[in-house]
Formats: C-alpha cells, sequence, structure tokens
C-alpha cells in the first residue's frame, strides 16, 4: 500500500477513534452532571429514606386574651423503628388490644406510628411525639368556631370564613428514616424530626372571651335543653360568649346528623318569635311620640281591637297601670292599647331603627339571620299592629338581635354593631395584627329616654316579673318574654322563654340574652339562667382584678 493510501487509513482511523472517545466523554459528563443534579440528588434522597407523618396543625382560633380555642388538648405518638427492644417497651405500655395491632407491625420491618398514654415509654427505636388536638373532647364555643369536612377545609363557622387563612398556616410534623439499598431502615442512623410550621401561632381572634364562655356553657347546659345564651359587651357590641344548647361534638358530626333536637343549629344566630321582649322598643317609640310613663290604662284581662280578643296572661287583670307597672308586669293590653296611641308608623320606625329584620354581619363571612320584620303597611291593620305591640305575630328575631336592643338602653342610646371577630393575629400569635374593622356605634334615641327605659327595665328585676333573674350583687335590668309560636304539640302551642337584660344595674356593662325553648315562662325559665351567669360573671371580674393588683 501507499504511503499516501495508508495514511488516509489511518487519519479515518483516528477520527473514528476519536469520535468514540468524544462520545464516552459526553456521555460520562452527563451521568456526573446528573448525579450531582438535584433530580437524582431527590431521586437518591427518596430511595434511602422512610418518612411518617406524625401530624399535621392548621391556623390557630385564639379568644380576646389570645388563649387558644382550638388546640388546646395533647396526646402522645410513638414512631417505632421495630426491634426486639421497641416490641419489650410497648408490650408493657399499651393495653391488650392495641399491643397486639402494634406488634403484628413488627413483621413488616418499616417504621411505623403508634398512640399511647404516656410519654414514659424509652427504648432504642422509639422516639415520642406530643401531638395537639385540633378540637377538645368538650370543644367550647363548638358553633362559633365550626369544623372541617373530609378533606381537612372548614365546613362551618370561623373554620369556614377564614379558611383560607388558617391553611396558609397549616404545618407538618414528620419523622425520616434512612433505610439502605434493600429499603431496610438502618438502625444505626438516627431518624430525622422536621416540623414544617407545626403548630404555627398565626390565626384568627375572636371576641369571645374563654372563661366567659365556659360560664355561659356551664349554667346554659345545667337550665337549657335546647336554646341560646349570649353576653355581650353594652359599649362596643363585642360578644363575649355565644353558647348553643344542645352543643355537639367537631369530631364526630354523624352523630348529629339526625338528632331530632339539631345540635348542629347555632341558635344564637337563629330567628326566633320574641314576644314580650319587643316590648322594650314600643316604649322608646311612645316615649319618642310623646307619651310620658305616666299614661295609664286600666287592664281588666283583655282587649277588644277589631272584633278580635286579647287576653292578658292575668286573666283577673292588673287594673290601673302607668308605663312603669305595665312593664313591671308585662301586661298585654297595656301595651296594645299603647302601640294604638304611638301609631303604627312609629312602632315600625322605631323597630327598623332598633335593627329588626337585618341581619347582622359578625365577622368575615359570619352573618346571623335577618329575622322577620312585617311590612308597614300590613300594621294599618289594627289587629295585626295589636299583635306587633307585644312582640307576637309576623315579628322574629336573633338572640343577638335582642342583645343588640337592650345594648341601646344600656349604653345611653347607641346602636352597636355586634361581632365575634376580634382580627387577625401577629406571627407570634400574641397580639393582634389586622383588627377587623366595624362601625362605630351610633346614637339612634335620645340618652333621657334611654335612661327612662332603663330605670324601668331595673324595676322590673326589683320588683317585677324579673325578680328570678336578680344577682347577689349590684342588681340588674331586664325583660321577660314568653313568646307564642303558633306551633302546637300533643293541642299545646310551643312558647319560647326569654330574659333580655344587663349588669350591673347602674353601670352596665353585660347585656345576656337567654332563650329557653319550649319553656312557657321567661320569669320561671330563662331568668335564673341570667343571675347565675351575672353572678359568676362578676365573681370572676373580682378574682381578675385582686389578681392584676
Amino acid at each position: 500500500m501507499s504511503e499516501f493510501g495508508m495514511s488516509r487509513s489511518q487519519k479515518r482511523t483516528a477520527v473514528i477513534f476519536s469520535s468514540v472517545i468524544l462520545c464516552f466523554a459526553l456521555l460520562f459528563l452527563r451521568v456526573f452532571l446528573v448525579a450531582t443534579g438535584d433530580e437524582l440528588q431527590s431521586v437518591a434522597k427518596s430511595q434511602s429514606s422512610y418518612t411518617l407523618t406524625v401530624d399535621e396543625s392548621r391556623g390557630t382560633i385564639y379568644d380576646c386574651n389570645f388563649q387558644p380555642l382550638v388546640n388546646s388538648e395533647s396526646s402522645y405518638v410513638l414512631s417505632i423503628l421495630p426491634s426486639d427492644e421497641a416490641a419489650a417497651a410497648i408490650a408493657d405500655a399499651l393495653p391488650a388490644e392495641e399491643r397486639i395491632k402494634a406488634l403484628t407491625l413488627f413483621e413488616s420491618g418499616k417504621p411505623f406510628l403508634q398512640k399511647a398514654d404516656t410519654p414514659y415509654i424509652y427504648a432504642k427505636g422509639i422516639d415520642v411525639f406530643t401531638v395537639k388536638h385540633r378540637y377538645a373532647t368538650k370543644q367550647l364555643a363548638a358553633h362559633i368556631i365550626g369544623h372541617l369536612d373530609s378533606e381537612g377545609k372548614g365546613a362551618m363557622g370561623i373554620e369556614r370564613a377564614y379558611d383560607e387563612l388558617l391553611t396558609a398556616n397549616s404545618g407538618r410534623l414528620s419523622v425520616t428514616y434512612t433505610v439502605d439499598a434493600l429499603r431496610h431502615p438502618l438502625a444505626s442512623i438516627a431518624p430525622e424530626v422536621t416540623r414544617e410550621g407545626y403548630e404555627n401561632p398565626q390565626g384568627v381572634v375572636l371576641t369571645l372571651d374563654k372563661e366567659l364562655q365556659q360560664i355561659a356553657e356551664e349554667e346554659g347546659a345545667r337550665m337549657i335543653q335546647k336554646g341560646a345564651v349570649v353576653i355581650m359587651e353594652a359599649e362596643t357590641g363585642k360578644i363575649r360568649a355565644a353558647a348553643s344548647f344542645p352543643s355537639f361534638s367537631p369530631t364526630d358530626i354523624a352523630a348529629s346528623l339526625n338528632d331530632k333536637n339539631a345540635p348542629l343549629v347555632n341558635r344564637c344566630f337563629a330567628a326566633y318569635n320574641v314576644g314580650s321582649t319587643f316590648k322594650l322598643s314600643g316604649l322608646a317609640a311612645a316615649l319618642e311620640a310623646g307619651i310620658t310613663t305616666d299614661y295609664k290604662y286600666t287592664c281588666g284581662g283583655n282587649i277588644t281591637v277589631d272584633t278580635l280578643n286579647f287576653f292578658c296572661h292575668n286573666r283577673a287583670g292588673h287594673g290601673e297601670l302607668d308605663m312603669n307597672g305595665a312593664l313591671e308586669h308585662s301586661c298585654n293590653p297595656y301595651f296594645i292599647n299603647l302601640g294604638q296611641q304611638t301609631g303604627y308608623d312609629k312602632l315600625y320606625e322605631m323597630a327598623v331603627r332598633m335593627g329588626f329584620g337585618r341581619a347582622d354581619e359578625l365577622g368575615q363571612g359570619i352573618k346571623t339571620a335577618s329575622g322577620s320584620l312585617p311590612e308597614m303597611a300590613t300594621l294599618q291593620n289594627k289587629a295585626v299592629l295589636a299583635n306587633f305591640s307585644f312582640g307576637q305575630g309576623e315579628l322574629t328575631a336573633t338572640p343577638v338581635q335582642i342583645a343588640k336592643l337592650v345594648a341601646v338602653f344600656a349604653n345611653g342610646g347607641k346602636m352597636v354593631y355586634p361581632s365575634v371577630v376580634e382580627g387577625i393575629s401577629d406571627t407570634t400569635g400574641s397580639q393582634l395584627a389586622t383588627p377587623y374593622e366595624r362601625p362605630q356605634a351610633y346614637q339612634i334615641i335620645s340618652q333621657s329616654i334611654a335612661e327612662t327605659v332603663k330605670q324601668m327595665m331595673v324595676n322590673v328585676v326589683e320588683k317585677g316579673s324579673g325578680k328570678n333573674a336578680k344577682p347577689i350583687k349590684n342588681g340588674a335590668g331586664g325583660k321577660t318574654g314568653s313568646a307564642q309560636t303558633g306551633v302546637y304539640e300533643a293541642d299545646k302551642e310551643i312558647v319560647h322563654a326569654w330574659f333580655a337584660g344587663f349588669f350591673p344595674a347602674q353601670t352596665p356593662k353585660y347585656v345576656v340574652v337567654v332563650l329557653n325553648e319550649g319553656m312557657n315562662s321567661g320569669g320561671d325559665y330563662a331568668a335564673p339562667v341570667f343571675r347565675e351567669i351575672a353572678d359568676r360573671v362578676q365573681n370572676l371580674e373580682m378574682r381578675r382584678v385582686e389578681k392584676d393588683s
């Protein structure tokens, strides 16, 4: 072969060889880059580890003093790496049924989680974690807080209204074990515990006071089968307690779905016939129309309006009464007559001013029912006006609306905007970062009229139908109500018992509204609940003052 031919062959071989070498070089470079890249690192890590999610958390819900209303109870969870030593430890610590289930999990050789009643379980391969329960065994303010659905999303109450915020502050507690190529855990390497935002303290701050809520729930549960208790600050409209009966367990919603007593209904926000508590609005309208407290009417036990006979609860009649006496005895014929004298238009306009017929927005996405207010045109019918004058007929309202009504007389004539939300906490959960903006209270009746009705309400408690509401000290004012519903059971009409009042008598701080469904007398079945609450709240406040001094 010629020198030239050999040169071309050698060159061709050299080119092919160089190309092969270059391909291998590029291949090795790619392998190196992938091996050191995030993708392979992630794959390698997942193939060499085994992670257990111990618990998941959600943003916190606080009372007005930044006391948690959720995540207040805890329990223990064991993360167990199977070994003879770990098996012996749990055999002694767990109940028989749980012990059998746990020991069967050892056969897989994989780490697993196990609930425990005590944290005092010591063995190599066992890590003990304290986990928070979202809801307590007996959850306070269940109707306000609400509950989660099967996917962990808010389904009711604050949980639903502020789901986006509470979800954004979710967290996870996990433990990761290192495993070998056959996915067997390596006991020689300690597991890695990760707390990704677990127990994040940021959340929603409510106006509720945890201790006042406790009082309302305890006293209500003792004396109310179905009904509600609302405690509200007279000056601000901030709801310090809202208890609905019966209550429910947020961890077992299914148990409440078919309960005939409808425990999932928040009766604090639901509309009911209100009866004689509405007479307070009628008094304000009459006084504003120029009718004085000296106005007299003689009750003979009934009154006839347009051929319809309206009876007094005292069929023998109360005799001659002035305005004070009529409120003390809750005399229906007096108020029917007073309504006719005042005029349908003035009664209606005052009811609108007092907030009847309008829903109350208590926080983002938290509303009460609107209740019902008759059309003004229908009140031109004297018989319809007669019913309206003592809170019967088409009129309905929520316990929150009745609390607003009472607050007007307790605070000098101002209409407040009720609320259950204070705002959003900061990231430490110790102070408010974003307050919930609510309108300011405004004057709707004169201070003199408010003071006049207030003193009449004090007389109701001192010597009238509300005697059973009188607390041990500092007095109170209020109004009883026995509201006919037009609904019958076993030929007997269902009547709701109400008491709506304030305390202390001369310097009112709190308004308390009590509704006891299906009980005939507000004086007998609602006023005593008010009294017990007032006594306990005042004792609590004394202790708080002593503690701070």
